[in-house]
């Protein structure tokens, strides 16, 4: 299951679609850090996961908009509307 679901990140990165990935050091959780267009994008994102299609995981989504942030991530930040 590990081979595929590193084969899932993989495919996310290489597209552009996840920045980041790692485990949290408070709790046993994992923290995914997104660059998508919609949430329907990233809910079919997360869907194709293998841990998620074997009910291994759920992911709890957290929307947030950045008020400042480095310079060398500004490519990754939607202008504001």
């Amino acid at each position: 299951m590990f081979p595929a679901h590193n084969e899932y990140l993989d495919t996310n990165y290489k597209a552009g679609k996840l920045i980041l990935n790692g485990e949290l050091t408070a709790k046993p959780a994992v923290v995914l850090l997104a660059n998508v267009n919609s949430e329907e994008e990233l809910q079919a994102m997360l869907a194709e996961d293998p841990f998620v299609r074997e009910h291994l995981v759920e992911y709890e989504v957290i929307e947030f908009k950045p008020s400042r942030y480095h310079q060398s991530l500004a490519s990754l930040i939607a202008p504001a509307v």
